[in-house]
C-alpha cells in the first residue's frame, strides 16, 4: 500500500510540475547556454491574442470594441456578417476568433513565454478579449506569478501594444494610470524595468526580475516598468498568401542585424488563409516549407517569428533546440486570425 501511495504521489507531483511536457521549464534546462545573453538574443516561443480560446456566440462582447470611439476591425466584420444573415460565415467568424486552443497557464506549461494580450475593462474588472471577453485578468496574472514562483529561471514577456479598452472606447489617461498601478501591485517586484533592458539573463534571474511588460500606449509606456513597443519592436506588414509569406521570411532573414541590438524583429507567418479561398489552413507540405526555412536560418538572426496554433508545436520544438545555441533569437507565434476575413476590394461578404 505504501508503494502504491508513493507511485501516486510521484505522478501527482509530475502533473503539478508539468513533467509530462519537457518544454515547461526549457529556459532552466538551457540556462547555462542562455544566461550570458540579453533577452533580445534568446529564442522564445510566444502566442498572439494569447487568451483567445473557447469563444462562442454566447460569449460577452467587449463593449469597447463596438464603441464608435474605438471600433475594431472585428466589430466591422461582425456587423457585416450579422447583416448578411449567413449562419455559416458567422460560425466561421467565431472559429477564427479562437486563435489559441488553450489558456495561458497551459501555454506556459507548453513552453510559451511571450504573450500578446488585449485588455477590456468591463464592470470594473479587467478581462482579456478578442472581440468577446475571455478570462478575468486577475486569474491570468495569478497563474503567471504562481508559475514563476515554481520555476525560478523562467522569464515571461507580456505585450499589451495599445489594445486597452474600457466600456466606452480606448482607456483614457486616468484609466491607463489605474491599470499601471494594478499591474505593478499584481506583479509585485517581478517587473523588469527599462534600465535593465540590456541585462544578461543571469542578472535578471539573480535579481528575480522576470516579467517584461511591453506597450505602445503613450501613457503606459512612459513608466519605467513598461518597455516602449515603438522602440523595441520592428514589425513588417503581414503578407496575405503563402508565396508572399515565404518571400517575406527569406527577405527578412537576409537582412543584417546586430546581434546585441535591443530590437525584437517580428516576422509574421500565417498558417490561416483568407475566407475568400474557402480553405481553413495551409497543407502539410506548406507547413514543412515554413518550418524548414525557419529552422535553417533562425540561429543567426534575432527575430520574433510569428504564427498561429497550427504551427506552434513544430516551432516550439525548433525553439528548444535552438535555445541550446548561444546568441540565438526570439521566436514567437503571432497571427491575426481574421486579418483577411473580409477584403473590401474582393467583395467577399456583401
Amino acid at each position: 500500500m505504501n508503494i502504491i501511495s508513493c507511485i501516486l504521489s510521484f505522478f501527482l507531483l509530475c502533473i503539478l510540475n508539468s513533467c509530462a511536457n519537457p518544454n515547461s521549464h526549457w529556459m532552466n534546462d538551457s540556462y547555462s547556454k542562455i544566461k550570458d545573453n540579453s533577452i533580445f538574443n534568446v529564442t522564445i516561443p510566444g502566442s498572439y491574442i494569447s487568451n483567445a480560446y473557447n469563444i462562442t456566440k454566447n460569449s460577452s462582447i467587449c463593449l469597447g470594441e463596438v464603441s464608435l470611439q474605438s471600433l475594431s476591425e472585428n466589430s466591422l466584420i461582425y456587423q457585416k456578417l450579422i447583416s448578411s444573415n449567413d449562419e455559416s460565415k458567422l460560425e466561421y467568424f467565431y472559429n477564427k476568433l479562437n486563435v489559441q486552443d488553450s489558456d495561458i497557464l497551459s501555454q506556459l506549461n507548453s513552453g510559451i513565454r511571450y504573450f500578446d494580450i488585449r485588455i477590456c475593462k468591463q464592470i470594473n474588472k479587467y478581462y482579456t478579449s478578442n472581440f468577446y471577453l475571455t478570462d478575468n485578468l486577475d486569474s491570468i496574472i495569478q497563474n503567471i506569478v504562481n508559475f514563476l514562483q515554481s520555476n525560478d529561471k523562467e522569464i515571461v514577456l507580456i505585450d499589451f501594444d495599445n489594445n486597452l479598452r474600457s466600456e466606452i472606447g480606448y482607456m483614457d489617461e486616468n484609466e491607463i494610470n489605474a491599470f499601471y498601478i494594478y499591474l505593478k501591485n499584481s506583479l509585485n517586484n517581478l517587473i523588469v524595468t527599462k534600465s535593465m533592458m540590456n541585462y544578461k539573463i543571469e542578472d535578471l534571474i539573480k535579481s528575480n526580475k522576470r516579467v517584461i511588460l511591453i506597450s505602445s500606449n503613450p501613457t503606459l509606456k512612459s513608466y519605467d516598468e513598461v518597455w516602449d513597443r515603438d522602440i523595441i519592436v520592428n514589425y513588417p506588414s503581414p503578407p496575405n498568401i503563402m508565396i508572399k509569406e515565404l518571400t517575406l521570411i527569406k527577405n527578412s532573414l537576409n537582412l543584417s542585424y546586430k546581434i546585441n541590438e535591443p530590437i525584437f524583429n517580428i516576422i509574421p507567418v500565417y498558417s490561416e488563409i483568407s475566407i475568400s479561398t474557402l480553405t481553413d489552413t495551409i497543407d502539410e507540405y506548406q507547413k514543412s516549407l515554413i518550418t524548414d526555412t525557419l529552422k535553417q536560418n533562425i540561429k543567426t538572426m534575432p527575430a520574433i517569428i510569428v504564427t498561429d496554433k497550427n504551427l506552434s508545436s513544430r516551432l516550439i520544438n525548433i525553439i528548444t533546440s535552438v535555445s541550446k545555441i548561444k546568441n540565438s533569437n526570439l521566436l514567437s507565434k503571432f497571427i491575426d486570425p481574421i486579418n483577411d476575413l473580409i477584403e473590401p476590394e474582393n467583395n467577399v461578404i456583401e
